[in-house]
């Protein structure tokens, strides 16, 4: 797909669902103009028409006046209008990274009620009304206004719409057309669409061109949070989407926090076993990768350092640990340190922290319960040094690390390894010890469940670890080039 300035939507049977709320109160104006019961699938041939066309076709005696009628009805229909499934995925993920407008046949008034209300609007850039051109649609003067005030060129940007005047109006102004299928009543007319999409989501495939897409050669995810569900499985849709990766010759490897004996003590029971080539552990302090047979550590973190931190949480509901050979060492027998290993999938024993003082360690993990980690993350960003940073890696882990340490940085080494850039790397996360690697991966993908920080430097932000993100994304995007 080419790569676009900008995006512009059509409203109704686009962006919104208003069939019902159109067409029911149609309805009651036909009766009351002619006294006909219509029934809905009489009234839905005007549902792609502009609205005084519509009027025109009745061929009522006051236009005008009936029109308003019309939409006074509208916008007392109780139900409304309501967004598209995935319409908020596809908003924030081209916010700030392509331009987003609107033509629109609807009235400014309408607008405010269907679109402004929503909170919709603070995604456009431009929004082309009724009331901002004598011409409508099919007529080119709305969207060459758009374009007019967004100083792009035609050939830069796109028209998504649902209806025959839509798709008239993009022709008209030599501007490529996305025929919006989901909302459509009837593709009669619209003859080979620039392109055709089945659901909102698969708009995302606008902000990646085949091109990156083609590039990439290695797939990298996170687990917790992306990888895992809340019950800390893998979801059928996106075991199915991880085994085609394979069958077409691509890497597949997991970046975590966890400890690399974690993954291997777990990745059967998630089913990723037979799938997996790479392992980057501890956020990229240790790696092995599996296809080349090759393993190494980096960075630690001093242990006079994990003292310092110890000391800067006293008087916080909170264990501490480290991840010691095969094994969770931890300062305190609690259910923290229960909740920790059980989810790593590997034992936990009680040490004294005396003795992990003398020695360097891989980080340091402050244990919490997730109802407190707000104020743990707040109080752990005031403790700085340069020889260490610290980030929240999950629901109850809150690290200190190797200032240097990351995944990305692992994901460079990685890359070396292979013989390919990061540009052919493609990467899952959630939290923000992924936003570096979403950042500088060549195609990013942040979970909808993500931090801001992490879905702020995605290139896509897919469904949420519940909803089968990374299985929707493979699918619907990556496969369906």
């Amino acid at each position: 797909m080419r790569n676009y300035k900008a995006i512009i939507y059509d409203i109704d049977g686009t962006v919104l669902n208003t069939l019902n709320m159109n067409m029911y109160p149609l309805m009651k104006i036909i009766k009351e103009e002619t006294g006909e019961d219509w029934t809905f699938e009489q009234v839905l041939k005007f549902a792609a028409y502009p609205g005084m066309k519509v009027m025109e076709e009745l061929g009522v005696s006051d236009q005008e006046k009936t029109y308003a009628r019309w939409v006074k009805y509208v916008n007392e229909y109780e139900a409304g209008a309501t967004l598209y499934d995935g319409f908020d995925k596809v908003f924030e993920t081209f916010d700030q990274k392509i331009i987003q407008a609107v033509v629109s046949a609807k009235t400014t008034k309408q607008y405010e009620i269907d679109f402004v209300d929503k909170g919709l609007d603070k995604y456009m850039e431009v929004a082309i009304l009724a009331d901002d051109t004598i011409q409508h649609k099919p007529d080119p003067e709305p969207i060459y206004e758009c374009l007019r005030r967004l100083n792009i060129e035609a050939k830069d940007a796109i028209y998504i719409g649902d209806a025959y005047s839509d798709y008239l109006a993009s022709q008209n102004a030599g501007i490529d057309f996305g025929y919006a299928k989901w909302g459509s009543v009837s593709s009669e007319g619209i003859i080979d669409p620039t392109y055709v999409f089945e659901t909102p989501l698969e708009l995302l495939q606008l902000g990646l061109s085949n091109q990156r897409i083609n590039e990439i050669k290695i797939v990298m995810s996170d687990i917790d949070g992306t990888l895992l569900n809340s019950d800390e499985i893998v979801t059928q849709k996106t075991l199915e989407a991880i085994h085609l990766l394979k069958e077409k010759g691509y890497l597949f490897g997991l970046a975590t926090g966890r400890p690399i004996g974690s993954v291997e003590a777990l990745a059967k029971k998630w089913g990723v076993e037979q799938d997996l080539d790479i392992v980057l552990g501890l956020n990229g302090g240790h790696m092995k990768d599996y296809a080349l047979n090759k393993e190494e550590k980096f960075y630690t973190i001093d242990g006079e350092l994990i003292h310092m931190v110890v000391d800067h949480f006293k008087g916080y509901p909170v264990n501490f640990g480290v991840y010691v050979e095969d094994y969770l060492a931890v300062m305190y027998d609690d259910a923290l340190a229960v909740r920790l290993a059980d989810s790593d999938g590997i034992s936990y024993k009680v040490v004294d922290f005396n003795q992990i003082y003398k020695e360097p360690q891989s980080k340091l993990i402050v244990i919490c319960d997730p109802k407190d980690m707000k104020d743990v993350s707040q109080h752990g960003a005031l403790l700085t040094h340069p020889d260490f940073k610290s980030l929240q890696a999950g629901k109850i882990e809150y690290e200190y690390m190797h200032p240097l340490l990351s995944k990305s940085f692992a994901l460079e080494k990685m890359s070396e390894w292979h013989g390919v850039t990061m540009k052919q790397i493609l990467a899952f996360g959630d939290a923000d010890n992924d936003a570096d690697m979403i950042r500088d991966a060549g195609i990013g993908v942040a979970m909808a469940n993500g931090s801001d920080k992490t879905r702020y430097f995605a290139d896509y932000i897919t469904g949420d670890h519940n909803e089968d993100g990374i299985g929707e994304f493979l699918t619907q995007v990556f496969f369906r080039r």
